[in-house]
């Protein structure tokens, strides 16, 4: 009990008053049927990971309106049983609810139950009404559940426990007096008595979970964070249970068992809600990436590798919290991660780290800071090997809410890629007016997502744009609308409704009007789902006229949208241009003229009228503004004089600028232009190295002569740094270059090409080129693929399969069985990039019945299998597997079902449909 006492010691602490201790004596009475129905949901040790969890995405974070995304925190609880209600609730021949139910399900149910009080139902039903209103900070059914759950935790069992654990999580102060039985869960977990619901009477009683513990760690540190007291005094109990837990067994103090180490990684992390990570040994110490196991894996490394993963979380956590806190004054304000005091030295060697989720990681630290070096990262984990890793670099681009990445994503928007649809969480970020750009776009599941996105913004705009979405040719976009607007107030809500109701397929007017005549209190809808088209439509018009509302709902709206940030000066335009022709007249700056120190006096404000005045100019007025008048309205156009100078190192200052500024924010178009100019007489690698760093994201139409003169260039290593931009930018006319480079005479050249050619999405590349006279002009990649081995080998089996050339796929499904267990799993993780369900079955092979002694091996294979399913068809059992051997034997059974089902269904296009290209 030493836990207990010291949480206890410390409540002095916590002398607010609790919402159990606020409500009257006679709500308890009206609710204490529904206590007994949340308190028999509650009856089971159900904790499970939440693998989508992020600081950002937690209830008290600043950034989470920046996501529109639900509030969850990272343990999750979720019966998977069922069980029959005995008592009074919500349906006597219903079911208790099963797999992923939700309290608000459960207590809105209950609400209308026609046994139930009206005094419950009548303050959910208004909810109903006035929940979207940003004056209140709780609805009334959030207010219920919370309530519910502080008089279920009172109990001292299973139910209890959870409802505190779930008390802390969705509101902390509220479950301050349960500090020492969260304390107790975490570090003295108690023990499950037989008559619980989770065991039967002839079972023995157990201990709690780890996971349940992880939970319990993670609400206590919630509940702590809180106090209005110094960080470290108020995670001090944490802080010691940590220290304890380094002593040995003979030495410890508090502890009298080892904790688990997903207890462990959790207390770390909820330690650094208030305490600098620099402050906190564990943080320092685990930040360095586990060395690689020589043999098999030993259960000491694979908690480095899960204490690793815990201090890059814990860091985002401070940075999310500091966010929040009066330290950060402004929302756009750094964080300056150099400070040691706050964050530790070896942080940064996280970026190459091999664990994706990590990298990960540290984007989103960068990007919560707001790092100077953030784009840069973030932009090179959009062309990460692992998708995961290129999802969440896209998210979160737009927490940094700047231009710079704002065009990133809009370039990526016009790609063809299955993370579009991330693409468009992160330019969410930026409003409803970046969203409705893409309403005409042609993937379904774009325009499914900008359903989901434009629903947090309940304005006109997005009114208009969700009610182009809920007439969708696709049914899920139409659901996902319906899905997100029922929160909406009713000047915005109503006329939607009647919008689905006369122009959505059957089963969005029917869900429309129900929502309807819920919303406005009517038994009967204005008019009948299975009504002629010209009836619905006149009677919602005369509906909406009733009603006063804003019937139709048209794209004018959107039309006009971003116009006036699109308006130009045209008188503005006309003066420079007309300084400009007599100051080159009068011989410039050299003349002494009026309009030259008039043009000179111009300020970065008139950058645009400048650029496009550019545009129009002879050669004599470009000069003069390259040389006169640009430099003084942005870094880029000063450095770009001295790109040409005569001096290499006064070039290579130059190029080294315009390098930083290019990670900062895209160049200009003519500072793209001119550079292409200069370029042609660059010799120097080091300018060059430069120059590729800072067009290293941009996809503009000048860049593309840049590239091709690096391509082109003597210089081998100027030659393979634009291979190595084409693999991330690849385009079909960018094929033949490649094919050129195939025979070039320097290896790492001739390597960078082979694996750029592959992301070109060329087929004719695979074949020789010929000459009008029939000889053999460029060579093929088939010619190449029994001409090499190891990793150039390597290299024309992944691009030939990226094109789907069988030949390649042959050879890729033959290097799985290599004797090298390097080469197996290079080419598992060739199968996953690529996205060729064909490959299930080897994968199935080497997860269940090869006898692999690599585990990295079957690591791959499982995650490879993963990748290639859709989340949402994964197996359900898949979830409560927790080792690699669990998981293989989960797929296998999956895998056997479904080959059962294809030979009694059998169909020309089975197992197609899930392969994609990356």
């Amino acid at each position: 009990m030493c836990v207990v006492s010291l949480c206890s010691s410390g409540c002095r602490l916590w002398d607010l008053p609790v919402t159990s201790q606020l409500l009257p004596s006679q709500e308890r009475q009206q609710t204490s049927r529904l206590t007994d129905i949340l308190a028999d949901a509650l009856d089971s040790d159900a904790w499970t990971e939440n693998q989508l969890w992020s600081p950002v995405t937690e209830r008290q974070s600043p950034l989470r309106k920046l996501r529109n995304a639900q509030a969850e925190s990272r343990w999750l609880f979720r019966p998977v049983r069922q069980k029959q209600t005995t008592g009074a609730g919500i349906d006597k021949n219903s079911k208790r609810p099963t797999a992923r139910f939700s309290l608000e399900d459960i207590v809105r149910a209950y609400s209308q139950s026609e046994d139930n009080s009206a005094t419950t139902s009548d303050s959910l039903n208004s909810d109903e009404q006035d929940r979207s209103t940003a004056t209140t900070p709780r609805t009334a059914l959030e207010e219920a559940i919370i309530t519910q759950l502080a008089l279920i935790a009172d109990r001292d069992d299973l139910a209890g426990w959870n409802a505190t654990i779930l008390l802390a999580q969705r509101d902390p102060v509220s479950a301050r007096q349960f500090v020492p039985v969260l304390a107790r869960l975490t570090a003295e977990p108690p023990l499950i008595q037989p008559n619980s619901g989770t065991l039967t009477a002839t079972q023995q009683s157990r201990r709690i979970s780890r996971n349940m513990r992880a939970a319990a760690a993670e609400a206590w540190c919630l509940v702590l964070a809180t106090a209005e007291t110094d960080g470290e005094q108020a995670m001090h109990v944490p802080g010691l249970i940590l220290e304890d837990h380094r002593r040995s067994r003979q030495e410890r103090q508090i502890l009298t068992a080892d904790l688990p180490v997903t207890v462990e990684a959790d207390l770390i992390r909820g330690v650094a809600r208030r305490v600098a990570p620099a402050r906190i040994p564990e943080i320092s110490r685990m930040l360095k990436r586990p060395l690689p196991p020589r043999g098999e894996p030993t259960p000491d490394y694979f908690r480095r590798v899960e204490l690793h993963q815990a201090a890059i979380d814990a860091c985002v956590v401070h940075a999310v919290s500091l966010r929040g806190s009066q330290a950060v004054s402004t929302e756009h304000q750094v964080i300056d991660l150099r400070n040691e005091a706050v964050w530790p030295r070896v942080l940064w060697t996280c970026v190459d780290d091999p664990a994706p989720k990590v990298r990960a990681a540290l984007g989103l630290l960068l990007a919560v800071t707001r790092d100077h070096r953030a784009l840069e990262v973030l932009t090179d984990q959009i062309s990460d090997t692992k998708p995961e890793v290129q999802s969440r670099a896209l998210q979160n681009l737009g927490l940094l809410q700047n231009e710079a990445a704002l065009k990133q994503l809009r370039e990526y928007m016009t790609r063809e890629s299955l993370l579009r649809k991330t693409a468009v969480q992160g330019l969410a970020a930026y409003g409803e007016q970046e969203l409705v750009k893409y309403l005409d776009d042609e993937d379904a599941r774009v325009r499914e997502e900008l359903a989901r996105q434009l629903t947090p913004y309940q304005s006109r705009t997005s009114a208009v744009a969700l009610a182009t979405l809920m007439t969708d040719s696709v049914t899920a976009v139409q659901s996902a609308v319906l899905a997100g607007i029922e929160i909406w107030p009713d000047e915005l809500l109503l006329p939607l409704l009647l919008h689905g109701g006369v122009e959505g397929n059957y089963r969005t007017r029917f869900e429309s009007l129900r929502i309807y005549s819920e919303r406005t209190d009517t038994v009967v809808p204005p008019f009948r789902a299975d009504d002629d088209y010209p009836i619905r439509q006149d009677k919602a018009a005369r509906t909406a006229q009733r009603a006063r509302l804003a019937y139709p709902l048209t794209r004018d709206v959107l039309a006009s949208a971003g116009t006036a940030g699109e308006r130009f000066d045209r008188e503005r335009v006309a003066e420079i241009e007309r300084r400009l022709q007599i100051a080159v007249s009068l011989g410039g700056v050299a003349g002494g003229g009026f309009e030259s120190e008039w043009l000179r006096q111009l300020s970065p404000a008139d950058l645009s009228a400048v650029e496009q005045v550019l545009q129009t100019s002879d050669r004599a007025g470009r000069d003069y503004l390259f040389r006169e008048v640009l430099p003084l309205l942005a870094p880029e156009y000063d450095a770009l004089l001295d790109i040409d100078h005569t001096q290499v190192t006064k070039r290579r200052a130059a190029a080294a600028r315009l390098r930083e500024i290019g990670y900062e924010r895209s160049l200009r178009d003519a500072v793209w232009e001119r550079l292409g100019d200069v370029l042609v007489r660059e010799e120097d690698a080091t300018v060059w190295r430069d120059v590729m760093g800072a067009i290293g994201r941009d996809t503009a139409e000048p860049v593309t002569r840049i590239v091709q003169l690096a391509v082109n260039h003597r210089w081998a290593d100027v030659r393979r740094m634009g291979c190595e931009y084409i693999s991330r930018h690849g385009r079909a006319d960018f094929a033949p270059w490649m094919q050129r480079l195939f025979e070039d005479p320097h290896p790492t050249v001739q390597l960078a090409a082979i694996k750029a050619a592959g992301h070109c999405g060329q087929q004719r590349v695979l074949e020789d080129a010929h000459g009008e006279k029939g000889e053999v002009t460029m060579i093929g990649l088939s010619r190449l693929l029994n001409s090499f081995s190891g990793e150039r080998h390597l290299a024309v089996v992944e691009s030939m399969s990226r094109l789907l050339d069988p030949r390649g796929l042959e050879e890729l499904h033959r290097l799985s069985y290599s004797g090298n267990w390097r080469t197996r799993l290079a080419a598992i993780e060739i199968m996953a990039e690529i996205g060729q369900t064909r490959f299930l079955d080897r994968l199935i092979d080497v997860v269940w019945l090869d006898q692999e002694p690599r585990p990295e091996v079957k690591r791959a294979a499982l995650k490879a299998i993963e990748t290639l399913i859709p989340a949402d068809e994964h197996p359900d059992k898949l979830e409560s597997a927790q080792t690699p051997q669990q998981k293989a034997e989960v797929w296998h059974l999956w895998w056997e079902r479904r080959s059962r089902k294809n030979l009694r269904n059998p169909t020309p296009t089975a197992g197609i449909r899930y392969n994609r290209t990356i």
